[in-house]
């Protein structure tokens, strides 16, 4: 048998329709999704497992993926010091989420459970003021390690982008 001009035995192809369909709608699913890019200056306070905490400062991207048609939503924070990405949807390693967005502002939360390592992270955007706030706590046993960010965001003017 043949799919997308590749030969598939008949036998798999029995065994796993499901896997094929959810790969081919998981693709069309987010064909309309937009993506809007800020740049954020970012004040971060690390604290590590034995209490010492940092300072850092750190300009960074961070995108913002949207589709209208099925309501789904991700924030994605490139960032050295607090690499936050949260989706308001299951899947992976991501075991909950709670999405508290509105017209004013973009907020959600992720946990995602990896074996003897937990994470919960936060992102939450003020449409009207770009005020950013995330937080990254990672788990190791009884050990954890906290990340918090705050700071202000720019729409990215892409007609200004060096190509």
């Amino acid at each position: 048998m043949t799919v997308g001009g590749t030969r598939v035995a008949a036998r798999q192809v029995k065994r796993s329709p499901f896997l094929l369909c959810g790969i081919v709608a998981s693709a069309v699913s987010y064909a309309d999704t937009a993506t809007i890019e800020l740049t954020c200056e970012l004040d971060v306070t690390t604290e590590s497992p034995d209490s010492d905490s940092k300072q850092s400062h750190e300009t960074v991207v961070v995108e913002l993926l949207l589709d209208p048609v099925t309501r789904f939503k991700a924030i994605v924070i490139h960032s050295v010091a607090i690499p936050v990405a949260v989706a308001n949807k299951k899947g992976g390693a991501v075991t909950a989420f709670v999405d508290n967005s509105d017209e004013n502002h973009w907020d959600i939360a992720n946990r995602r459970d990896r074996s003897k390592v937990a994470s919960d992270q936060s992102a939450a955007i003020d449409r009207t003021t770009g005020h950013i706030t995330a937080r990254s706590v990672t788990t190791v046993g009884a050990a954890s390690q906290q990340v918090e960010a705050r700071g202000t965001c720019t729409k990215i003017d892409a007609s200004k982008q060096k190509k």
